[in-house]
């Protein structure tokens, strides 16, 4: 990319971000996270039909007094098989970027929000 656009190769210590800075291109790592969390808010609002990957996600009702900002619940894993399987990699993602302002706002949902959305999900899955 650098050679088609500068005509020259770059020197080995070139950083990159000047080259996706001026190309426009997002980074593969942003590019995913974006996806996996269009993706969970798809499956969420039930855009995208799969009972089994609805059954996959874990949420944590937290009790009316505790503060916590977790939404989902992360089973323990003895082995990195489980720990980086894509749903669990887009859940931890979304736990991450909870708190931020301006990143998804639609898919911040509150914890009773996300499991009325799944109450009727599977109530809508059931009787049909």
């Amino acid at each position: 990319m650098y050679f088609r656009c500068y005509a020259q190769y770059p020197s080995r210590c070139f950083d990159h971000s000047i080259l996706t800075d001026s190309l426009g291109i997002e980074l593969l790592k942003l590019r995913r996270e974006r996806f996996g969390l269009t993706f969970l808010f798809k499956i969420l609002h039930n855009s995208i039909g799969s009972p089994f990957i609805l059954s996959e996600i874990n949420i944590r009702v937290p009790s009316p007094g505790l503060r916590r900002n977790n939404t989902f619940y992360f089973t323990y894993s003895r082995s990195n098989v489980m720990s980086r399987s894509p749903i669990n990699c887009i859940l931890y993602s979304y736990q991450q970027r909870n708190g931020m302002s301006g990143y998804f706002p639609e898919l911040l949902l509150s914890t009773y929000d996300l499991v009325i959305n799944i109450i009727l999900i599977l109530v809508v899955s059931f009787v049909y």
